[in-house]
């Protein structure tokens, strides 16, 4: 009885309970897409709307104006990969006052284990914000203040040293203005501060320098990584600012308008004095610098450099991200005693960012992810940030105790963020993994995390951490030496051939063409695909040797085939060697080019143009054709076409692929198709790999197809044709 009677108060109890956590919990539901369906009572009486105010509305409603986008973007791409993000964020109420809360937002899953929402419970944290705001802000200016200036230089300082950077400190001082105040009276005299304090902010701001009033009329500027020439810019540039906004005053000896003096120190770390005092010492430096230009005259800046060491000089910053480079993390590894984690990411498939939205696009990514990695890796702890190259980051950990947290961060934090912002003006997302590599230890960290993202990479991992094993040359080396094996051994024994692929008229469906592809032909008959050998082939010295032995296959095939067409890719160092040039010459003295065309592969290499005029001049003298490789990706773009005037221009694979799902790419062909139908070149489609990138090739007005659908690369017997 007393059980039941139990259980049935429990029940009871169940409404009212359910009632209390409604009217207290800030409690929103929302779909995938932000849309409320819940908003709890506790939610709508804070921020001062009814539930019907709420539901059916994005919750965008909430965000304030001064919402980082770069927050939101991280806010997004969190969830989006069924993480869940927590954080602190400023909101607005209905009357648009600002309230601040912690909050969580955990993704929403139904029995089948499909997401259908976003579950957010927020708490107000506006009071412990307001009061971290006026322990590091200056009410009056909202710069930071003299007491966050001590703390944030001597973190600077602690950084400079460890990264061999040098380190800026410029403090500022409004001329004349206890007669300004005196003048035109103290709320002007505060409104022109305020003035003052933006125009420095914003100047700061585009340095990636810190601000602060340090008191009354007097303003600091602190700067990592500078050197002379661009401390002197930025002074140069608060001068200018500051005059440009002619704020009149009569009192000043220097001129009508408001002015500064500036005294500014650039040094480095490599004294041996402990970080309090230099400091202190610092700012003292700077101060008398400061009074310095105040005695000579007002409205100037004196500045000085001392004891920036050689070492010092050669740190380097990466220009978009404004981190530490590949140089500076080598410099610090080099003093490297004590036990070191270094944890490498690496960004996946940049070369399609790069390829579908340009530098810009891959900027905006570079810039996003190099602020995500900051946010988790630098707030005051001893772990710096570096980027590497042009998809990687590194960053270095110092304090031992940190090794297993930040292993942690990264696998479920960092390498479950897949999605990026391509354009900070737009909402478009496109999908971009990383993986990641890890080294712990006092030597060679930078080769032992490298080691360790490779072997992520090769087995399809997105996390490793080095170990010893992987010293055996990291099982590559074999798999280099074998292959290296393998062509030496074709090469000698007459064993590299040519594959052929039809290339076929869009229209008719006849083949056109075929395209002659390198092979090589191991001892026990199996086939090496290109990216087996060619790179070998062009490191071991050996390239004119293999492409000869080819070229002299593949005009056998065309002597004894009636001299069909065919399409014969050269590089750009084959068009540039004499020898090549020489035996082409001979061969095509022999055979003849009517039904020939030479394809030029994109490359890195830098060629000039007169070996391409002149290449060119030699084959159409024996009446051959050119071609143009991969349009639309790498180096092969509209500016080779008006150069070298191809007759055929060859579409990357990649954007075929891309042909029935990407408005702008099909754009992009169409602007072609125009500007080929009107010059007289012949588009070819590569990597026509369905029936439909086909039908919609030919659709379009495309000449030629070429892919797998319509034929793979074999030998010539296997077309019909007679061999080599």
């Amino acid at each position: 009885m007393q059980d039941t009677s139990s259980q049935d108060l429990s029940l009871k109890t169940i409404p009212k309970i359910t009632h209390i956590l409604d009217k207290y919990l800030l409690l929103t539901i929302t779909d995938l897409e932000g849309t409320i369906q819940y908003a709890s009572q506790g939610i709508c009486s804070l921020f001062g709307y009814s539930i019907n105010d709420l539901v059916g509305k994005n919750h965008k409603i909430f965000k304030h104006n001064s919402s980082q986008k770069h927050q939101i973007q991280n806010l997004w791409e969190t969830i989006e990969n069924n993480i869940s993000w927590k954080g602190e964020l400023e909101n607005k109420t209905k009357d648009n006052r600002s309230i601040w809360v912690d909050i969580v937002i955990e993704p929403l899953f139904n029995t089948e284990g499909k997401k259908f929402g976003y579950l957010s419970i927020r708490h107000n944290v506006t009071d412990k914000k307001r009061n971290e705001s006026l322990s590091k802000t200056d009410p009056l200016t909202k710069l930071y203040n003299r007491r966050y200036f001590d703390l944030i230089l001597e973190q600077k300082l602690e950084k400079a040293r460890f990264l061999n950077a040098t380190i800026a400190l410029a403090v500022l001082d409004v001329d004349h203005f206890k007669q300004f105040n005196d003048y035109y009276g103290h709320p002007k005299g505060d409104s022109v501060l305020q003035t003052i304090s933006k125009t420095i902010q914003s100047v700061a701001k585009n340095y990636q320098a810190y601000a602060f009033r340090l008191g009354g009329e007097e303003f600091g500027i602190l700067l990592l990584h500078a050197d002379m020439q661009l401390l002197k810019k930025m002074l140069d540039e608060i001068h200018c600012e500051i005059k440009n906004l002619e704020i009149e005053h009569k009192k000043s000896t220097v001129g009508p308008y408001l002015t500064v003096s500036i005294g500014a120190l650039l040094t480095d770390m490599h004294h041996k004095e402990s970080i309090e005092h230099c400091s202190k010492k610092l700012y003292s430096k700077a101060d008398a610098l400061l009074y310095k230009s105040k005695r000579e005259g007002r409205n100037k800046s004196s500045v000085e450099q001392i004891r920036v060491s050689k070492a010092t000089q050669n740190c380097k910053i990466d220009e978009i991200t404004k981190l530490p480079s590949r140089d500076t993390l080598d410099e610090v590894l080099k003093d490297t005693k004590n036990k070191k984690m270094l944890i490498i990411i690496h960004i996946n498939h940049y070369e399609y960012v790069l390829n579908q939205y340009g530098q810009e696009g891959l900027n905006t990514i570079l810039i996003n992810k190099s602020k995500i990695y900051k946010n988790i890796f630098e707030p005051k702890q001893r772990a710096y940030l570096f980027r590497l190259n042009i998809n990687e980051f590194a960053i270095l950990v110092e304090d031992e105790k940190l090794f297993e947290s930040y292993i942690l961060k990264t696998k479920h934090y960092i390498l479950n963020q897949t999605f990026s912002h391509v354009n900070n003006q737009s909402e478009e997302k496109i999908v971009v993994s990383q993986i990641a590599g890890v080294a712990i230890g006092n030597d060679k960290l930078l080769s032992k995390a490298d080691l360790a993202l490779k072997e992520a990479n090769s087995h399809n991992l997105n996390f490793c951490i080095y170990n010893k094993s992987m010293e055996n040359d990291y099982k590559n080396a074999k798999i280099y030496l074998k292959e290296i094996s393998l062509y030496r051994s074709a090469l000698e024994n007459d064993r590299i051939i040519p594959y052929f692929q039809p290339i076929v008229c869009a229209n008719s469906g006849k083949i056109f063409k075929y395209e002659a592809l390198a092979r090589v032909l191991t001892e026990d008959n199996t086939i090496l695909l290109p990216h087996k050998f060619l790179k070998i082939a062009q490191e071991d010295r050996t390239f004119n040797y293999f492409t000869k032995q080819l070229l002299q296959k593949i005009f056998r095939v065309y002597e004894n085939n009636n001299q069909i067409g065919i399409t014969i890719n050269l590089s750009y160092s084959s068009i540039a060697s004499k020898e090549i040039l020489f035996y082409l010459q001979n061969r095509l003295e022999r055979y003849g080019g009517e039904n020939l065309v030479f394809e030029i592969l994109e490359t890195k290499e830098y060629l000039d143009d007169n070996h391409l005029y002149d290449f060119i001049k030699l084959i159409r003298h024996y009446g051959a054709s050119i071609a143009i490789d991969d349009f639309g990706v790498g180096y092969s773009n509209i500016s080779h076409i008006a150069k070298f005037s191809p007759d055929f221009v060859k579409i990357d694979g990649s954007l075929m692929q891309s042909i029935n799902t990407d408005k702008k790419i099909e754009n992009l062909l169409n602007s072609l198709l125009l500007y080929s139908n009107k010059a007289g070149k012949k588009l070819i489609a590569e990597h026509v790999s369905s029936q439909q990138i086909a039908q919609k090739a030919t659709q379009m007005g495309i000449d030629y197809l070429q892919g797998f659908y319509l034929g793979k690369p074999r030998l010539a017997q296997d077309y019909g044709l007679k061999g080599f």
